[in-house]
Formats: structure tokens, C-alpha cells, sequence
């Protein structure tokens, strides 16, 4: 996704005044500490491949897997809903 600086307007890759995010969308049913950035540094690393696939399908079952820890600065929580 492309967000002009200037605007805030979701424009594309042809602005030259466009700042790239990636959106996404994550549920759980706890919370622990740094649990989002770990999540994101997960999914960076799969990205980069130097997770394998089998990461993001076995994640839930092999709690000690050393992932890299995703910067906090840009990360925004825009809504906590509990059930």
C-alpha cells in the first residue's frame, strides 16, 4: 500500500511523494509482552526467506523458535476487541 506523504491519500508507486506500508491484519487470544513484534519480525523474515514456509503453519506448536524482534516505531495497534 502507497500513502502520499503530503495527502495521506492511499495512492500508488508511480508518486514520487508516496511512503510504502504494508497493512495486515492479526488475531490472537493473548497477549504477551513484544508478542506483535514477534509476529512481525516472523513474517519479515519468511518474507526475506530466511524463515522456511512451514514457519507460519507450525508457529502455534513450536514455542522455541528464535524469531528477530520487529522495530516498535511504526507499528500502530488500531483496535483491541475483546470477546
Amino acid at each position: 500500500m502507497y500513502v502520499n506523504r503530503d495527502t495521506l491519500a492511499v495512492t500508488d508507486a508511480a508518486d514520487t511523494n508516496a511512503i510504502e506500508f504494508v497493512h495486515f491484519y492479526l488475531q490472537g487470544q493473548s497477549f504477551l509482552f513484544n508478542q506483535i513484534r514477534k509476529m512481525v519480525g516472523g513474517m519479515v523474515q519468511c518474507f526475506h526467506g530466511q524463515l522456511g514456509s512451514s514457519f507460519v503453519e507450525n508457529a502455534h506448536r513450536d514455542n522455541s523458535l528464535m524469531v528477530a524482534l520487529s522495530p516498535g516505531d511504526g507499528l500502530l495497534l488500531e483496535r483491541v476487541a475483546y470477546d
